[in-house]
This record gives C-alpha cells, sequence and structure tokens, in this order.
C-alpha cells in the first residue's frame, strides 16, 4: 500500500463501506505513509454527522469532513485548497 498511497495528491473517503469503514482505511494509508507520513489529504464524506463519527474521523487523521448530499461548491473549495 506504500507505494499506491503515494500516488494521489488527494483522497475522497466514504465513511461507510461494506468490507472496511472509511476510518479504518485511513488508519491503514496514514501508517503507509512512512515517517514522516506525506501528508496525502483525506477527505471524510458520509452521512452520519455524530459527534462520535466526526471523531473517530480526526482521530483516524482525516482531514477535511463533508456531509453527503455533498454539496458541489463546497467540495470544490476543498479541492482547490489542497491541489
Amino acid at each position: 500500500m506504500e507505494n499506491d498511497a503515494s500516488r494521489y495528491t488527494l483522497i475522497l473517503m466514504d465513511i461507510h463501506m461494506p468490507v472496511k469503514s472509511g476510518v479504518e482505511a485511513t488508519v491503514e494509508i496514514r501508517h503507509a505513509q512512512g515517517d514522516p507520513p506525506k501528508n496525502i489529504p483525506i477527505v471524510a464524506v458520509t452521512a452520519d454527522t455524530s459527534r462520535e463519527n466526526r471523531h473517530a474521523c480526526e482521530k483516524a487523521g482525516i482531514n477535511v469532513f463533508l456531509e453527503k448530499p455533498v454539496n458541489i461548491s463546497e467540495l470544490k473549495k476543498v479541492v482547490e485548497i489542497y491541489m
């Protein structure tokens, strides 16, 4: 995964996926980035806006939290900031 993770400049991460959660995937990506981490921005995309979910996302290393349905202008702003 280390080589795969370093190829991207921004990751949009769905939080509730069927096999592995976006939080779990983010933790794996962050560990694969090496030391020091390459800090690829990860943007959470989720309908679950609970405080617990936001905290789990932050703890995993997610940079931005976008609520579904995603507002296109908010997404554009995030992309402009990180790209």
